[in-house]
């Protein structure tokens, strides 16, 4: 796949490492870097979640519960 010229104010680039290099500059301008430092997560609203124990007999239990007269969904 060959990406098109890219015009930016500079003027054309041409090259691969041109193009990547502008879009580097500015999507690095537009966005801040975080001072994740003030940033905790001391409170919980909901529980942890237990462990989840999954078992050979457990899976064929359900696979043989499976109606295969129904399609599929979107999950």
């Amino acid at each position: 796949m060959v990406i098109p010229p890219l015009k930016t104010n500079q003027g054309v680039l041409d090259t691969d490492a041109d193009k990547a290099n502008a879009l580097n500059d500015y999507f690095s301008s537009v966005f801040t870097r975080e001072n994740n430092e003030s940033f905790h997560l001391s409170c919980h609203k909901y529980p942890d979640i237990p462990p989840i124990e999954v078992t050979s007999s457990g899976v064929v239990n359900l696979l043989t519960k499976l109606n295969v007269n129904r399609s599929t969904g979107p999950d």
